[in-house]
């Protein structure tokens, strides 16, 4: 997550101000909700699916060799990475709608219930408390939207068609870059990590075919366009 929240600050300086003033836009309050959590998949998932299929190499290359144990238990903790992301999203919510209190309900709520996920997957070491809190967080998420999105004109099947693509992309980069380390293996940890990206890099260059990712780059382009000219009317 350490990328992601880099990134988070300075989305954070723009969204939650814009939706401030939308309060009383619902539709245009869901809108740009919906595209920003569009525009920060697109930029999040793939850094998320490289680190799942290149775990072991980024692990050694980091750490050193003494840490290659740890390699399973990052990319459990990877696929959480989405569920982590979209709760940082609606943290936004709560904070431009001006409801403070409905967010410490939902961290009092949520908060103990992944405590005790860690303490069911103890018996089962590291990789069972990392299993059972990444698994705990992504059962609870369909409800933590619910309990986010009442009140607005946003649910589920809105969110889920606006962060289809990216994800289903992603999905595309991971089944690629396993193919193709199937096909080469490479020995050295460098040669891995450059075939993992190869084959990141053929998925998303082939989905250029496709027009439902061609209109989204426009779209984004577009949206980074309008982000660009708040600032600097700010």
């Amino acid at each position: 997550m350490l990328p992601v929240r880099q990134l988070s600050p300075p989305a954070s300086s723009v969204a939650v101000p814009a939706f401030s003033r939308l309060q009383n836009d619902p539709e245009r309050f869901a809108r740009y909700y919906l595209r920003g959590a569009n525009l920060m998949l697109w930029v999040t998932t793939p850094v998320f699916g490289f680190l799942f299929v290149a775990a072991r190499p980024v692990i050694l290359l980091v750490l050193g060799h003494q840490w290659g144990e740890a390699a399973p238990v990052f990319q459990i903790l990877v696929i959480s990475a989405l569920g982590q992301l979209l709760f940082e999203l609606n943290l936004w919510l709560f904070v431009g709608r001006g409801e403070p209190t409905r967010l410490l309900k939902l961290l009092l709520i949520v908060s103990p219930i992944i405590i005790c996920s860690f303490a069911i997957g103890l018996p089962f070491g590291i990789k069972g408390v990392a299993l059972a809190g990444s698994l705990v967080l992504v059962a609870m998420f369909p409800w933590i939207l619910k309990y986010t999105f009442r009140g607005t004109q946003l649910n589920l099947q809105r969110l889920g068609r606006a962060i289809l693509c990216p994800i289903a992309l992603s999905l595309a980069g991971i089944a690629s870059a396993q193919l193709v380390l199937h096909v080469i293996v490479p020995r050295g940890i460098v040669s891995q990590l450059l075939v993992s990206g190869l084959g990141f890099a053929a998925a998303y260059a082939l989905s250029a075919l496709l027009r439902p990712v061609r209109e989204e780059a426009l779209s984004l382009r577009k949206l980074l366009s309008e982000l660009r000219l708040s600032r600097q009317a700010s």
